[in-house]
C-alpha cells in the first residue's frame, strides 16, 4: 500500500489533516496537502512498521514543512541581504563594546554609557519616530504608481526631521550652557555632552532615509549604508578613544556622522538622481496635508517612543546616581548580550513588515500564514540561541572584556529570559501599523514606564546594580503580557493555531 493511498480511509489522523489544511493558506494547500497526506499514510501504517520508524517518518515529514517549503526562495535571498548588513551593523557595534570595555574600563565605559544616555533623553521628544509610518504609507502610494505623492511624503518626512534636530540643537544647548549650575555632571562632562549632542543633531537628519529604501525594498542599497555607517560609527569612534578616551570617542561620533551624511548623498543621488534635489524644494500646502497624514498614523508611536526610550535612559541616568559609574558599566555589557536576539530577529522584521501590510489589505488568510510561520521559527531559535549563550557567558565576559566585568555574568543570567521572550514579540511594533493599532504602543510604552522605574529605583537600593537586572527582567515579562493580550484580541489565537 502506499502512502499516499492510506489518506483515502476516514481515519482520526485524516480528520485531523483536513483540519489542518482548511486552515493553512489558499495558496499553500496543494503542496500542503500532498506532504500532510502523506503523513496521514505513514500515520495508517502503524500496524506493520515499528515504532520509531514511524516517528523519525514524521519528524522528516514536519522538518521539511517547516524549513523548506515555508521559507521561500525570495525570501532567503532578501532576508540573507539585510542580515549580511546587520552582521555588519551588530557585529561592528558588539566589537565597538568590546574594545570600549577594554579601553575605557568599568568605570570610563559607564561614563561615556551616561554621557550618551542624557544626550539620547534631551533628543527624544525631537525624535519623531516616523519611519514605520512613512514606510506603510510609501507601500500603499507605491502600489498606486502616485509617483507625486511619493515625493510629498519623502519631502515631509525629511522636513519634519529637519525641524525636529533644529529644535533639539536649541534645547540642549541651552540647558548645556545654563543647567551646569544644577547639575554638577554637566560641568563636568560640558565638551564631552557638545560633541555628542552636535553628532546627534546630524544623526536624527539622516534618520527618515532609512524608511525610504526599505519602502522601495532596496535591500542592497540598505545593507550599504549599514556597513558604511557601522564603520565611522564604531571602528572610527574606536581609534579616537585609543586617542583621547571619553572626549575621543564624542569627537569620532561628530566626525563619522558628517562622512555618513556626505554617503547618505551619494546614494539618494545614484538611486533618484536629481530627483534628490527636489527634497529641498517645499510646496507648503502638500506639506501642509502630508505632515498631517504623517503625524495621524505616527503619533501614538511618538508618544510610545518618548515613554519607552525614556525609561531606558533614565534607568541608566538612575543607576549612576545610586551605584557610580563602574556599576553602569558592568550593567550596561550584560545588557549588550540582547544585541544576540536583536541581530537574529531584525533582518526578519524589516523583510516581513512590507508584506505583511499589503496580505493584510488583500490576502488575509495569507496573512496568517506568515504569521504563524515567524512565531514558530524563531520561537524555536531564540529558545536555542537563550540557552547556548547560558552555557557560554562564564567564558565569553572574560574573553571578550576583561576579567573586570566578571560581576556582569549573573546579571547576564537574570536578564537572558527575559531578551529571549521579548525579541519574539519584537514584530508587536509592526503589527500595530500594519492594522492600525498604534494606540497599543501607548500601552506598551506605559508598562515600561510605569513599572520599569519604580522597580529600578526600589531594587538598586537594595540589590545595587544586579537590582537594575532584575528590574530589567520584570519589566520586559509584564510587558510580554500585554503584548500576547494585543495579538489575542485582534487575531485571537490564529497567530500560532490554524483556524478550524
Amino acid at each position: 500500500m502506499s502512502f499516499r493511498a492510506g489518506a483515502a480511509i476516514r481515519s482520526p489522523e485524516s480528520m485531523l489533516t483536513s483540519k489542518w489544511i482548511a486552515g493553512s493558506s489558499p495558496a499553500m494547500t496543494k503542496p500542503l496537502e500532498g506532504s500532510l497526506l502523506t503523513l496521514t499514510g505513514i500515520l495508517e501504517l502503524k500496524r506493520i512498521i515499528p515504532e520509531w520508524e514511524i516517528i523519525a517518518k514524521i519528524g522528516r515529514v514536519v522538518m521539511k514543512e517547516l524549513f523548506l517549503r515555508w521559507i521561500p526562495l525570495e525570501a532567503i535571498k532578501n532576508i540573507s541581504i539585510i542580515t549580511i548588513g546587520k552582521f555588519f551593523s551588530y557585529g561592528a557595534g558588539f566589537l565597538y563594546v568590546v574594545f570600549a570595555a577594554r579601553i575605557l574600563g568599568s568605570d570610563g565605559y559607564g561614563r561615556l554609557v551616561q554621557i550618551m544616555a542624557i544626550v539620547y533623553l534631551f533628543s527624544l521628544p525631537f525624535k519623531f519616530n516616523l519611519s514605520a509610518a512613512a514606510v506603510k504609507l510609501f507601500k500603499e502610494r507605491l502600489a498606486g504608481d502616485r509617483e507625486e505623492r511619493i515625493k510629498e511624503l519623502a519631502q515631509s518626512t525629511a522636513f519634519g526631521q529637519v525641524v525636529g534636530s533644529a529644535g533639539f540643537s536649541l534645547v540642549f544647548f541651552i540647558f548645556l550652557i545654563f543647567g551646569a549650575v544644577y547639575w554638577p555632571r554637566f560641568e563636568a562632562w560640558q565638551t564631552a555632552l557638545g560633541l555628542f549632542a552636535l553628532s546627534e543633531v546630524l544623526h536624527l537628519v539622516r534618520l527618515p532615509f532609512t524608511s525610504i529604501l526599505e519602502a522601495y525594498e532596496k535591500f542592497g542599497w540598505r545593507t550599504a549604508t549599514a556597513v558604511y555607517t557601522s564603520l565611522w560609527r564604531d571602528f572610527f569612534t574606536v581609534i579616537m578613544m585609543i586617542w583621547g578616551g571619553v572626549l575621543g570617542a564624542c569627537l569620532g561620533y561628530l566626525i563619522g556622522e558628517i562622512f555618513i551624511a556626505l554617503f547618505i548623498f551619494v546614494i539618494s543621488f545614484i538611486n533618484w538622481g536629481r530627483e534628490t534635489c527636489k527634497l529641498f524644494t517645499i510646496s507648503f500646502n502638500p506639506l501642509k496635508d502630508t505632515l498631517y497624514v504623517l503625524y495621524r498614523n505616527a503619533r501614538s508611536n511618538y508618544v510610545a517612543d518618548v515613554l519607552k526610550r525614556g525609561y531606558k535612559e533614565l534607568q541608566k541616568i538612575i543607576l549612576g546616581e545610586f551605584v557610580g559609574d563602574a556599576g553602569v558599566g558592568l550593567y550596561s555589557i550584560a545588557l549588550k548580550f540582547q544585541k544576540f536576539f536583536q541581530f537574529m530577529a531584525s533582518p526578519v522584521g524589516i523583510y516581513l513588515y512590507p508584506r505583511l501590510v499589503e496580505k493584510w489589505n488583500r490576502l488575509r488568510e495569507e496573512f496568517y500564514y506568515t504569521l504563524r510561520k515567524y512565531f514558530y521559527q524563531m520561537g524555536a531559535a531564540n529558545v536555542a540561541l537563550a540557552v547556548v549563550l547560558g552555557l557560554l557567558t562564564p567564558w565569553l565576559v572574560p574573553l571578550l572584556f576583561s576579567s573586570e566585568y566578571l560581576p556582569s555574568i549573573p546579571l547576564v543570567w537574570i536578564m537572558l529570559p527575559a531578551f529571549a521572550v521579548s525579541q519574539l514579540f519584537s514584530i508587536f511594533r509592526r503589527m500595530t501599523f500594519v492594522i492600525s493599532q498604534q494606540r497599543a504602543l501607548l500601552f506598551e510604552s506605559s508598562i515600561k514606564f510605569i513599572v520599569g522605574l519604580p522597580a529600578t529605583v526600589f531594587l538598586v537600593s537594595q540589590l545595587d546594580y544586579t537590582g537594575a537586572a532584575w528590574a530589567h527582567a520584570i519589566t520586559f515579562y509584564a510587558v510580554v503580557l500585554y503584548q500576547v493580550y494585543f495579538f489575542y484580541k485582534h487575531f485571537k489565537w490564529r497567530w500560532i493555531v490554524p483556524a478550524d
